[in-house]
């Protein structure tokens, strides 16, 4: 279970990434219009494209916030979902509660679930068990 929700949080978070380029590149081009109609000759409706545009600029802004923030909730529920994978995997496996501590609290990896520093702790009990096993 914690891997669909951090397999869907890290895509929505892709999606949100993608939204908030596009609407950047959209109030760039408000922006780009806005400076084109300013150098125009006065004419009717002008003012009524400026105030158009102005409106345009205004949504863009607020879509971006949204996006900003939406992306922060996305990476709120990856964070978690890492944990309940490190927790459901270490649940099952036959470790002293003080190792299994550790392993959890080890730093995230954008590969391994539990990070280089938990390799190093998994090696160190492995030839602690193959160390007890040979005596």
């Amino acid at each position: 279970m914690g891997k669909k929700v951090y397999t869907t949080s890290t895509i929505a978070f892709r999606a949100i990434n993608y939204q908030t380029h596009m609407v950047t590149y959209a109030l760039d081009l408000v922006s780009q219009s806005t400076s084109l109609l300013a150098s125009t000759p006065d004419c009717p409706t002008k003012s009524d494209l400026t105030s158009k545009l102005s409106l345009a600029a205004q949504v863009a802004r607020h879509t971006i916030h949204c996006s900003y923030d939406a992306a922060e909730a996305a990476v709120r529920s990856a964070a978690p979902a890492s944990a309940l994978c490190r927790y459901s995997w270490l649940k099952l496996q036959p470790l002293p509660d003080d190792s299994k501590a550790k392993i959890m609290d080890a730093p995230l990896d954008n590969n391994l679930l539990f990070g280089k520093n938990a390799v190093e702790l998994f090696k160190n009990l492995q030839k602690k068990r193959q160390g007890a096993a040979g005596h």
